[in-house]
């Protein structure tokens, strides 16, 4: 399934309909586009290979002028409230409350258990004699909207562990309000599903996010989430939710309702796993794993969950998000979805959440089947057929019927759903390629730049090597939106030929899981460059849970996705033996990786062959452009990492399976250990041995150097502390950023439990200079007890400004009064 092309700017057709998905990815039907090459540059021949497949719009017999006339007719999706007097809970000058009770009064008794049970693809049906339309509380939108196969085609951000590495909340925010406008241009006027040339409507505007906790570097879906920090990742999701549900929608609603997932501690895939359709359990085919997502029971200790595992869904709740999906997994014994204590007491109760809770897809199933627990503070169940839902109501069940209804319809009531609408309300479907070319740019991370190897000029002859050098799909990432039909995606190299770089491409090399290598020959060329890493997803297999079994390229250890964990970080070998290659023939050497995850860059830190390292995680559809950008210099990198990249010997350590996030020496001296018999290392920047860190998070490299200069601080025992100093650009590239973060460090004195360090506030800064201030509450000189409490932790703490720190500041904390001071560097 790998196609010789041109250097790719793709434009790609959608497919029929996830059934024809499953058979052309089966079979193979597939062409690929040809794409006029600039002039005065060679078309590539077998040594350049893109590592996907695409499709003609010939092949299904859809062309643009369908997609043009089908436009032109397009009528407006079907409308609860087509006016205000239709039905009484139309009126929009009523109470909330009111109106929702009103639509819940005329639905039956034997009608809600189907208003409960949201099939993944169609939804909740919807129920005529009240004009109720159907709907779905299930749509995703983490790096831009999942609208598969429509025209206009959303936007494909950078995947949100690319994004997060920028450590800009208006960033986050633009994303998060972008991809949420073009959810509600397709709910409000629909889009052509080309695969019958049909007018198709968005069926709802509940979208879902991943807001776990990126805990292991092996974790297949580590790539959806912002990284290893509670902070960041709490950060990240408020911005997040403020950027989807801008009051920018009809009539000043929310543009959309953001949804977090998945409640909680989930970070480990396992399986694989099969499903019953007829009774909805899962099971593990015969002689593979028996643990997986859907039956894990993570244990977790008091101190981490509150510190590490809830805070970003605190976070979720407290910014007011309209959803909750809850997970699969058990945690300490209780299932996800059935778990009172969470879903309940902390999220509706403490933190005040007031959204729509929905199970992750089969996971009532999981919990019925698997885990044989039969209470639930879910409201929507995705996964089970309404009949058995139905089968198993009673009438004292009742009440708790009405009221998941109740609050899920408050949810559609809350987003205009059933308000009548204006000719003032037409939407125009925003672009959003630029932003994405922008925030590409923004995260892309410099790990290693010898002698000032980067930027290249565009003079020099760049030798483009490895095998995602014309990769499109394969910078995407899992959760995107292709196919689509009018839509681009830029390789790496149309990326470099469309800035204007000077590239020859070798004949040759490996393929991204090869198991075997043929030695490629030296390029006449002043600068090698190699663009490797591991896949994002696989199409091949549409079912996530079936990767460990059918997935060729999981079992080769060179995917990283939902259903699939990796089992080591390390290279797969035929890239491992370009790059040692590559490394031997004395001129400089730029290694490009794509991944979510770490690939084990011990080797190549310092090693004297290899001048440049460059991380740009899944970029997205302009992520080729992005990477020009950044390597040419049109920009300065500003990322930062937000995850560790461990060492290779961190695997062998650390069960994926254990969720432990402190090391293994306890306060009494005790040591604990894995099934590998070493001791445990600890996870995150937060508590690991440093000895298996080879990048640390919060680390990245610019073309610009920075002048950190002396500044001030004054704390309150109440208001915590705020730190002000000058940021300048020493040496200025262009138009210079860079990304500034704050961590706190817990006295000595502190318990062996305490972190080594936590990231507690970061900003953007525009140079060339800019006067910093940082503020940290006096929460953040907290530190969780073995119950899960927090209490203030006295004693002197130090404040480190930048990775590795620029400036350091010392705050002693006593119950009467904090001093603060700046420290010698």
């Amino acid at each position: 399934s790998h196609f010789v092309s041109s250097p790719s700017r793709i434009r790609a057709m959608p497919l029929l309909s996830h059934q024809a998905l499953i058979v052309a990815w089966a079979f193979a039907a597939l062409l690929v586009i040809a794409v006029e090459l600039p002039a005065a540059v060679v078309t590539c021949d077998e040594g350049c290979v893109e590592d996907t497949v695409l499709l003609h719009t010939k092949t299904f017999g859809v062309t643009r002028e369908h997609v043009k006339q089908q436009k032109q007719r397009s009528p407006r999706r079907p409308l609860a409230c087509s006016t205000a007097f239709e039905h009484p809970w139309c009126d929009p000058s009523l109470p909330l409350n009111s109106r929702v009770e009103m639509l819940l009064g005329q639905i039956r008794a034997s009608e809600l258990p189907v208003q409960i049970q949201n099939d993944l693809f169609p939804g909740i049906p919807g129920i005529e004699r009240i004009g109720l339309p159907p709907y779905n509380y299930i749509k995703e939108d983490a790096h831009g909207l999942i609208a598969q196969g429509q025209s206009p085609s959303p936007t494909i951000f950078p995947q949100v562990i690319l994004t997060a590495a920028s450590f800009n909340t208006s960033l986050f925010t633009a994303i998060g309000e972008l991809t949420a406008s073009q959810a509600r241009y397709f709910f409000e006027h629909g889009y052509t599903q080309l695969s019958d040339n049909q007018i198709g409507y968005l069926p709802g505007l509940l979208l879902q996010s991943n807001n776990n906790i990126f805990r292991d570097p092996r974790w297949g879906r580590g790539q959806e989430v912002p990284g290893e920090d509670p902070f960041l990742t709490s950060t990240y999701v408020a911005a997040w939710i403020k950027g989807v549900q801008a009051l920018k929608g009809p009539g000043g609603v929310p543009l959309a309702g953001s949804s977090c997932k998945h409640f909680m501690a989930y970070s480990f895939e396992g399986g694989p796993t099969e499903l019953n359709t007829t009774t909805g359990e899962r099971s593990a085919p015969t002689g593979y794993s028996e643990l997986s997502r859907h039956n894990q029971n993570a244990i977790i200790d008091m101190r981490d969950l509150s510190d590490t595992y809830l805070l970003a869904f605190e976070s979720c709740a407290r910014s007011g998000a309209m959803g909750l999906m809850c997970a699969y997994n058990q945690v300490n014994g209780t299932p996800s979805c059935g778990n009172k204590a969470f879903e309940t007491d902390l999220m509706r109760d403490k933190w005040g959440f007031d959204g729509v809770i929905v199970s992750d897809c089969d996971s009532i199933a999981d919990m019925y089947y698997l885990q044989h627990w039969k209470e639930a503070g879910t409201d929507i169940s995705c996964g089970f057929t309404g009949k058995f839902v139905q089968d198993h109501t009673t009438e004292d069940m009742l009440p708790l019927l009405q009221n998941a209804v109740r609050r899920a319809l408050r949810v559609r009531f809350k987003l205009g759903e059933f308000d009548s609408p204006s000719k003032e309300d037409r939407f125009s479907l925003p672009s959003g390629l630029s932003l994405a070319r922008e925030a590409a740019q923004q995260s892309i991370v410099l790990l290693k730049n010898a002698e000032e190897t980067l930027p290249l000029k565009r003079s020099q002859k760049i030798a483009l090597l490895g095998p995602l050098r014309n990769a499109t799909i394969s910078l995407l990432g899992d959760y995107d939106a292709f196919p689509f039909e009018d839509g681009v995606i830029i390789s790496p190299l149309q990326g470099l030929l469309d800035a204007g770089a000077s590239v020859v491409v070798p004949p040759g090399g490996p393929e991204v899981c090869s198991d075997s290598y043929t030695k490629v020959m030296r390029p006449d060329a002043d600068v090698v460059m190699i663009i490797g890493g591991i896949f994002g997803d696989d199409k091949h297999v549409p079912d996530p849970d079936l990767h460990p079994a059918k997935s060729l390229i999981c079992q080769n250890n060179c995917l990283e996705a939902e259903g699939c964990d990796r089992y080591n970080i390390s290279w797969p070998y035929g890239q491992a033996q370009l790059i040692d290659q590559a490394a031997s023939w004395d001129m400089p050497v730029i290694l490009v990786i794509v991944s979510g995850g770490p690939l084990d860059l011990f080797k190549y830190k310092d090693h004297k062959g290899i001048s440049a390292i460059l991380w740009m995680g899944y970029p997205g559809q302009m992520g080729g452009a992005a990477m020009a950008d950044v390597l040419l210099g049109d920009v300065s990198p500003t990322g930062r990492l937000p995850q560790t990249f461990y060492t290779g010997d961190f695997v062998k350590a650390a069960s994926i399976t254990d969720m432990r996030m402190r090391p293994g020496t306890a306060g009494g001296g005790q040591v604990f250990y894995t099934r590998f018999d070493v001791p445990y290392p600890g996870r995150t920047y937060r508590f690991v041995n440093e000895s298996f860190v080879v990048y640390p998070f919060g680390f990245g490299l610019s073309y610009d150097s920075w002048a950190y200069k002396k500044g001030g601080c004054e704390c309150g025992t109440t208001r915590g502390c705020n730190f002000t100093f000058d940021v300048s650009a020493a040496k200025q590239h262009k138009s210079a950023a860079t990304s500034v973060l704050l961590f706190l460090k817990p006295p000595s004195t502190s318990g062996a439990w305490a972190p080594r360090k936590e990231l507690k506030a970061f900003t953007r800064v525009q140079g060339p200079s800019q006067q910093v201030s940082l503020s940290v509450g006096a929460g953040a000189f907290e530190l969780a007890d073995s119950d899960g409490t927090f209490h203030r932790e006295g004693g002197d703490w130090t404040v480190e400004i930048g990775q590795p720190a620029e400036l350091t500041f010392a705050v002693s904390v006593a119950t009467s009064s904090w001093i603060c001071h700046q420290l010698p560097t």
